[in-house]
């Protein structure tokens, strides 16, 4: 095998359990995991230059060291930087080509990649754990096919705004771009990334060597390549809730390895996961209209690879990915329904309240050119079922953390309420629907006039239900559908939600439907 093969070749961190090996951790011999820390701590030094450039610069010009002496320095150090880059390279390239678990692994590649074969590739990634930077995608986005294979699917959108060259707008896009964007989603920061690396092994083995998972790599309109694993349950009767696909939307610094579809395997669905542009092996960067194509990508690949319908497919979201899942919500408005656990409405409130006051006007202006996560006004555009989830003790998602209302998910319920029901959420409603967040009760609150909301089953929101009604009928069914809509989870923001917890949204058309039974 070629040296050079070697030295470009991908890095090996697994070889999985399967009939012909048992399994084991790639182990590399000295002079490649003497190249591979080199590498990694270069590539840490490179994050913390881009993240620190414009400090760097504004440093650099008031020591007055922006002249001859100076840029001689910083090509002096790049320079010793690119040595030190190529000597790691080196010394990682030699050091593969004399392990032999190596040379099987770079021997296997290299078939994969001369040979377009989907099942070869699929077979092969179900057989080792590497970088998959440069491995070829399963399937690009198209949207004619996404529209065939999710009737009744909106238009895309996008939010992406031309740069202002005022100054308050060349300091807003400088703010978003570098520390902004890490500020907003810091899982994808190269250093937590590398410090929760053997977490993020050991959950891709887990899901591929005990559930069965197929890995694979998907290419959204903006060119991304996404990282995602899919259990399927359909086939197996221990799990009735199997033929129900959940496709999971992580937090800002969750990745699918650790995250959300463990909880969903838990209550025995079939699990779509993926990582976020630039989170693990998920290339690009999180800004709103990358999300928005992953999600689109995500959802092609349900509906048209893997056979499943919009109404047997359900979006579970935590935290900042109530972005993505209200964006499936809105381009697919026949989904089984939405599920957003700790999500909050807008996020320039947060934003506002974590940075200092004299910062305020910068912070909205970079916010809602650049990093614009308002999921509220994509949820309103979503017809079908959504169940949100209150964490009690929420520490991120709120503005007083003494004020049980200042909670953004609360904000959120209240919007979508008044939406679909604006004639039943008056003043009076809201204030009742406050006080049973301030107050929670485990009493149930029973449908006042369950025949009538069933007459509306399979209307379009919002509904005129409500209009002429006494007061006390408006609270009393204004609580009902409070707690229809939201649940409470006695805990922190990050406390990973029980599985039980996880269930289809309520609707107008389950009441039907336990009519009909």
């Amino acid at each position: 095998m070629s040296i050079i093969k070697c030295i470009l070749g991908p890095q090996l961190y697994r070889i999985y359990k399967s009939n012909e090996s048992p399994g084991s951790a790639y182990i590399p011999n000295t002079l490649e995991a003497t190249g591979d820390r080199l590498m990694k701590w270069l590539n840490v030094i490179r994050s913390i230059l881009w993240v620190a450039w414009p400090a760097i610069a504004i440093y650099f010009y008031m020591r007055a060291c922006l002249n001859e002496e100076g840029i001689w320095f910083v090509v002096k150090f790049l320079s010793i930087l690119l040595i030190g880059w190529i000597a790691a390279r080196l010394s990682r390239g030699v050091g593969r080509w004399r392990n032999p678990s190596y040379l099987t692994f770079i021997a296997g590649w290299e078939q994969v990649i001369r040979y377009d074969d989907d099942q070869r590739r699929a077979k092969f990634l179900r057989l080792y754990d590497f970088d998959l930077h440069t491995f070829p995608v399963h399937m690009s986005f198209d949207e004619s096919s996404f529209r065939s294979t999710c009737p009744g699917a909106n238009l895309a959108i996008s939010t992406q705004r031309s740069t202002s060259w005022s100054f308050k707008g060349i300091l807003s896009y400088l703010a978003a771009h570098s520390f902004g964007i890490r500020m907003m989603y810091p899982g994808m920061v190269e250093l937590l990334q590398r410090m929760l690396f053997p977490a993020l092994a050991e959950g891709r083995q887990k899901l591929i060597e005990e559930h069965d998972g197929q890995r694979t790599r998907l290419e959204s309109r903006l060119g991304h390549r996404i990282d995602a694993i899919f259990v399927d349950r359909r086939e197996n009767a221990a799990f009735p809730n199997g033929k129900t696909l959940v496709i999971t939307c992580e937090g800002n610094a969750a990745f699918l390895e650790v995250g959300l579809p463990f909880v969903a395997l838990g209550a025995g669905y079939s699990v779509l996961g993926w990582n976020h542009p630039g989170f693990a092996q998920s290339t690009g960067r999180p800004y709103p209209d990358a999300e928005r194509a992953a999600m689109e990508v995500v959802l092609q690949y349900a509906f048209s690879e893997l056979g499943f319908l919009p109404q047997e497919t359900m979006i579970y979201a935590w935290s900042t990915g109530g972005f993505t899942a209200t964006y499936a919500g809105m381009r697919c408005p026949h989904l089984r329904g939405i599920i957003l656990d700790a999500v909050f409405d807008d996020v320039l409130p947060l934003a506002l309240n974590a940075m200092p006051n004299w910062l305020g006007d910068l912070t909205e202006h970079a916010i809602r050119r650049h990093l614009n996560l308002h999921n509220v006004d994509q949820l309103l555009h979503y017809p079908g079922p959504v169940l949100l989830v209150r964490r009690t003790q929420d520490e991120s998602i709120t503005t007083d953390r003494v004020d049980p209302l200042s909670n953004r998910g609360v904000h959120l319920l209240l919007a979508l309420l008044r939406h679909r029901y604006p004639f039943i959420f008056d003043a009076e409603t809201c204030n009742a629907v406050k006080a049973w967040v301030l107050c929670p009760s485990e009493q149930a609150y029973p449908c006042p006039d369950a025949k009538l909301l069933r007459s509306y089953a399979g209307k379009r929101y919002p509904l005129d239900i409500g209009d002429n009604f006494p007061a006390e009928l408006r609270t009393q069914l204004g609580l009902y559908l409070a707690q229809q809509h939201m649940i409470s989870f006695s805990s922190t923001h990050s406390v990973p939600l029980p599985s039980c917890m996880l269930k289809t949204p309520w609707s107008e058309a389950q009441l039907a439907e336990q009519d009909a039974a």
